[in-house]
């Protein structure tokens, strides 16, 4: 890549996606008019959404034709589900209260995270209940969902926040639980590595540890880094 940055977007932005096919998902909020999600392709700039509440982590599934996201303040929101070309109405996933929504492999369910209940999963088209993933409380946050598993994050009065991995069949893999801060993590393409952000001596940091047998860690940014996402 070569040449000078350009601006894709100008004034304050919340939350972004980027897409496989690089298109740009953001969220903006407006003083006046409240929220609105955007996109950013190949085609320019729209507009998909404006809502008087809060629009939440915006997640493109897996081939790219829907996005979901959270609407309504933390404890209150739901998730919603929206088709990128705009041809279609937006659909409300669930009616109990969902935020931090991330798409299953095969883009058939969403997990999300219920306010002080822990992580449950909807598929998308059947009409029946939730169904619990992880029974925890305080704060979960789903990371990604793989065709194995679930990897997230968790927190409460007694961890700062911790990472694990919940395989669909067997007892939960721990990935970093110590005193330390460790969130936004994601397993490599290749499923061999984890790479993840962990707060230490005031800075965050990325570090890369294998998968799942989790012997191998070191740190990858020099000078401090966040947000990994390992190719």
């Amino acid at each position: 890549v070569t040449g000078d940055a350009e601006p894709l977007v100008t004034g304050p932005t919340q939350e972004y996606e980027v897409s496989q096919s690089g298109s740009l998902l953001y969220t903006q909020p407006r003083h006046v008019t409240g929220y609105t999600l955007n996109l950013v392709d190949e085609t320019g700039s729209k507009e998909l959404y404006r809502s008087g509440e809060p629009i939440s982590h915006p997640r493109f599934s897996a081939n790219d034709r829907s996005l979901a996201v959270g609407i309504g303040s933390r404890g209150k929101a739901d998730i919603w589900i929206f088709d990128v070309s705009g041809d279609e109405s937006p659909i409300q996933l669930t009616t109990s209260r969902g935020i931090y929504p991330v798409w299953s492999a095969d883009d058939r369910r969403i997990a999300y995270y219920r306010h002080n209940e822990g992580l449950f999963y909807q598929a998308l088209e059947s009409s029946g209940a939730p169904v619990r993933l992880v029974d925890f409380e305080g704060l979960a946050y789903p990371l990604q969902w793989t065709d194995d598993g679930l990897l997230y994050a968790q927190a409460n009065a007694r961890t700062n926040g911790d990472i694990y991995y919940q395989p669909i069949d067997g007892r939960r893999i721990p990935i970093e639980t110590d005193e330390a801060v460790s969130v936004a993590a994601e397993i490599s393409p290749d499923g061999r590595w984890i790479a993840y952000s962990r707060l230490e001596s005031h800075r965050p940091d990325v570090f890369l540890r294998s998968f799942p047998d989790g012997e191998r860690r070191w740190r990858v940014s020099p000078t401090g880094g966040s947000n990994p996402k390992p190719s």
